[in-house]
């Protein structure tokens, strides 16, 4: 599988659950996959935010953004990274004046003025040389709790020649998926 000369990255796939944190035009809001959560204080993103600073900290970059990551931490999923508190794990970061995604080095400076942890990069490269059984052994491991990881996601850096986004997907651990852990 060759990537069209773009470049990619590959980060573990943090066990969570998906958040969006996003500004736009002064107002935040705060979504998970299907839905935007209201700030009614029953929301752990929203408790999240709120501890961070992260609606002064988003309005005073003065930007029209989203920041995309995996929320992980006790009560959600397994808690397989061993958390005591929770935690966003930014693995993309979207301007919305542009419609398009920002490039890796920009969303790590984004991440880091907002104080926010990226997902783990495992490697990044110019040439993307893996066939399948490649992307599944590349897949497995362990997080530094122990516990088993759940996977990896594959990103290119930029549009390839030839398509009309980035391309984007998810490589499940199998043995994520055979053995059950506490």
């Amino acid at each position: 599988m060759k990537n069209g000369g773009c470049g990619y990255v590959i980060t573990a796939k943090m066990d969570g659950t998906s958040c969006t944190i996003y500004h736009k035009d002064g107002e935040v809001g705060v979504c998970g996959r299907n839905f935007e959560y209201k700030d009614d204080g029953n929301c752990a993103m929203w408790t999240f935010v709120h501890q961070r600073g992260l609606a002064e900290k988003l309005r005073d970059l003065g930007k029209n953004i989203a920041v995309q990551g995996e929320f992980c931490g006790p009560g959600i999923q397994k808690n397989r990274l061993m958390l005591k508190n929770p935690e966003l794990y930014v693995f993309d970061v979207f301007d919305l004046d542009k419609t398009e995604y920002v490039n890796l080095s920009k969303m790590k400076e984004i991440s880091d003025r907002l104080r926010l942890v990226i997902a783990d990069i495992e490697e990044e490269g110019d040439t993307f040389d893996y066939d399948l059984d490649g992307l599944l052994e590349r897949a497995k491991g362990k997080y530094a709790s122990g516990k088993r990881k759940e996977g990896i996601v594959v990103r290119s850096r930029s549009i390839p020649s030839g398509f009309m986004q980035r391309i984007s997907f998810k490589v499940i651990n199998n043995e994520f998926l055979l053995i059950e852990e506490d």
